[in-house]
């Protein structure tokens, strides 16, 4: 069902700028690769952050405002999400790449990453309800 996939997606984007809000992921580039390469995101889209930024994030916040509607309890948004739908910049451009996962340590399986690991457990929160 189209309905319950965009529902899914958006509470995984919504959770992630929630994980560069706090510090957990250096940028948007980290997961994109923890969302793709951990989570099985479809690679054609370009992880969690990307997609995002491809819809917009003036309408990735309007679409979670909608939900937020029907039921208030359910979440709330990302700060990170509202600084940039309010200010058209993209989730990309949160924090710089320069402080993100080393590209030598992309390979997810190199389990003895601290980093990749922390940003893979935060996203699994989601799905965990």
């Amino acid at each position: 069902d189209e309905e319950l996939c965009e529902r899914l997606v958006l509470a995984m984007i919504d959770e992630a700028a929630a994980i560069l809000h706090e510090g957990i992921a250096a940028s948007a580039r980290d997961i994109d690769l923890v969302s793709v390469h951990a989570l099985g995101f479809p690679r054609w889209r370009g992880g969690l952050m990307h997609h995002a930024d491809a819809l917009g994030t003036a309408q990735v916040v309007a679409r979670l405002r909608a939900l937020a509607r029907e039921d208030p309890a359910a979440r709330t948004i990302s700060p990170v999400l509202m600084d940039c739908a309010r200010e058209g910049r993209p989730l990309r451009d949160v924090f710089p790449a320069a402080v993100s996962i080393p590209e030598q340590n992309w390979p997810l399986h190199r389990r003895d990453n601290p980093q990749l690991r922390r940003v893979a457990c935060a996203l699994a929160r989601v799905l965990s309800g």
